[in-house]
């Protein structure tokens, strides 16, 4: 039987082994807590899991004051890389990060693909 995180975690190793300009990548917990992630140093992971559901909770908070609706995507734009926040309805949530010079558009294709992927595996409780 495959443990709880390793589902997850296959998922986003096969993705990040398909995407090159793909740093990192995270799966959270509606609460923020790691589920899943290619981060080899723990308190790196959780580090990054605290900070995505931040994001995540900021972004619905913003998006409810607005009346624009459940987020479905945050992009951040820094000098070298992009973060990318996807929400997975009321179950947490998936962050990337991806170098500057990533193209945007084929990124968010396949980065949706995956989040459904890991939404389905979620919802079937095979992690």
């Amino acid at each position: 039987m495959v443990g709880r995180g390793e589902n997850l975690e296959e998922i986003l190793r096969g993705f990040l082994e398909k995407n090159p300009d793909l740093k990192a990548a995270v799966v959270i917990t509606a609460e923020g807590l790691p589920l899943a992630s290619t981060v080899s140093d723990p308190s790196e992971e959780e580090e990054l899991a605290a900070s995505t559901g931040l994001t995540l909770t900021l972004a619905e908070r913003a998006s409810e004051i607005m009346k624009g609706g459940a987020p479905k995507e945050i992009i951040l734009r820094g000098e070298n890389a992009y973060q990318l926040f996807f929400p997975i309805d009321g179950q947490g949530g998936v962050s990337v990060f991806a170098n500057s010079e990533a193209k945007l558009g084929i990124l968010l294709y396949e980065i949706r693909k995956m989040v459904d992927s890991i939404g389905k595996t979620l919802e079937e409780g095979d992690v």
